[in-house]
């Protein structure tokens, strides 16, 4: 990512986590945000994954998201890649041949999750977590509530895809 967030996006991030969690260091409920209806088959299934974990972990898995997407949207490929758990960036690879992952990113980025405000955390709810696997879910800055799927590696959550999953319609 190399110094892409400002200072105020930082801020802005861990506040709004803050504010979602009521600023405890406890793990979340599963009765936070994730008890909402979801109105799409994934999203139910969703949310009912795993268990809540501790806004720490949360707050970790959702930092390699938005760095993810700032070098994703900023066209810096080998560090967009660098957040990809392995089986992603095998699948990249294969997608854009000859080992290119950035390749394979720009093919299988769909137009959904480049449009205007979602590719922007602007709320961290919760990460569902089972074993290494996980969704961290989160609000975009156009209000819409999206999941992204994670593998947890040698201690770091990284994305398992590169577009993350509606909970809502």
């Amino acid at each position: 990512m190399r110094g892409r967030f400002s200072v105020g996006a930082i801020a802005l991030l861990a506040t709004s986590t803050l504010a979602a969690c009521g600023g405890s260091s406890a793990p979340a409920t599963d009765s936070a945000s994730t008890s909402g209806n979801a109105t799409t088959e994934s999203g139910a299934r969703i949310l009912r994954f795993g268990k809540s974990t501790a806004k720490a972990e949360a707050d970790a898995a959702a930092t390699n998201v938005a760095a993810f997407f700032s070098d994703r949207e900023d066209g810096f490929w080998p560090a967009a890649c660098s957040y990809l758990s392995v089986g992603m960036r095998n699948r990249t690879q294969q997608v854009g041949g000859s080992g290119q992952c950035g390749k394979g990113v720009r093919a299988l980025t769909t137009e959904a999750s480049k449009a205007a405000g979602e590719a922007h955390i602007v709320s961290v709810e919760d990460l569902r977590r089972d074993g290494n696997r996980g969704f961290l879910i989160y609000t975009t800055r156009a209000q819409n509530t999206k999941a992204m799927r994670m593998v947890l590696e040698k201690g770091r959550w990284r994305l398992d895809a590169v577009n993350p999953t509606p909970l809502f319609s």
